[in-house]
């Protein structure tokens, strides 16, 4: 999955929790893995 299919939605989110999932998924953790966190 690229990185550019998740469209994280900056005003919703803390930056500080931006910065987690870019660096996440730099780290090359999938972003369905990411998504099932955020969505729990």
């Amino acid at each position: 999955m690229a990185v550019d299919q998740i469209h994280l939605n900056e005003q919703d989110l803390d930056s500080e929790w931006v910065d987690l999932i870019r660096e996440a998924l730099e780290l090359g953790i999938p972003a369905s893995k990411i998504r099932d966190f955020l969505n729990k």
